[in-house]
Order: C-alpha cells, then structure tokens, then sequence
C-alpha cells in the first residue's frame, strides 16, 4: 500500500512538471537574451497559455509605463521557435500602438520595441498565429536605452 501511495505521488509530480506552460527554460532564455549585455534590465514576465485562449479574444495584461523610456518585449512559443505569438501594444483608447507583427508580409518579431510618450497604463494583446492556438509561451518586458 505504501508502494502505491509513493507511486501516485511520484505520478503527479512528474505530471505537474510536464504539464507545465511554459517552462522555466523558455523564462531564462527569453529574459537571458532581453538582458544580454547588461543594458537593458527585465521588469515582468506575461504568461500566454494557449489552454486559455480562443480565436478573436486575446489574453490580455496591463502595465504601466513611464515617459521617455524604451521598451522592449521578448516574445517566445515553446519549442522555442519565437514565429506563433502575436504581441499587440494599446493605450487606454485602445489605439495601437506597436506590434511585433507585420501585417503586410506575416512576419512575427521575436521582440518589440516602444518608446514610450506618456506614462500611463497599457494594454498588451497575445495572440497565437496559425497552428499553435494550443501553444505555450512568454512575453518578457524590459527597458534601456534608446
């Protein structure tokens, strides 16, 4: 009996660690690479879970920002291909205001870029491209230089 109590224990740890989205590897890389040269320093990481997102209603956070600041957003999907997640950047209008994707050829950006004009609050839209609506990743935000 104390066997099958060890085993199921065992089960559901492995199985929260594999059902896990995204991974801690994809959280290092993305803020490693937003952070690389030490310039540009991390502030939050977004979670976009594909378990939680239907076509045509992105999952959505906020931040608030600060005038004449720089910053960046590192998007990444696991595999780790950084081509499924659109990143969209809306004020309180809900005007846009940046993107990683380009409309006109279907490119995603694995990093968008804004300066901001105005502190205040802003909206950030995650959406999935194509296949991967069942995907996982993240948006890392971060600031620095011009």
């Amino acid at each position: 009996m104390k066997n099958l109590f060890l085993l199921a224990f065992i089960f559901s740890v492995a199985w929260s660690s594999f059902a896990q989205c995204p991974s801690n590897e994809l959280s290092k890389k993305l803020v490693g690479e937003l952070t690389k040269g030490g310039k540009r320093k991390y502030l939050k990481t977004f979670k976009v879970d594909g378990a939680k997102y239907t076509e045509g209603n992105p999952i959505k956070y906020s931040y608030i920002f600060s005038k004449n600041k720089m910053y960046y957003m590192s998007v990444g999907d696991e595999p780790g291909t950084n081509d499924k997640i659109k990143v969209t950047l809306y004020d309180r209008a809900k005007h846009l205001i940046a993107t990683n994707y380009d409309e006109r050829t279907g490119k995603i950006y694995p990093v968008m870029v804004y300066r901001c004009k105005m502190t205040g609050v802003l909206y950030f839209h995650f959406e999935f491209v194509g296949d991967a609506k069942d995907g996982c990743g993240l948006g890392v935000l971060g600031f620095g230089p011009i």
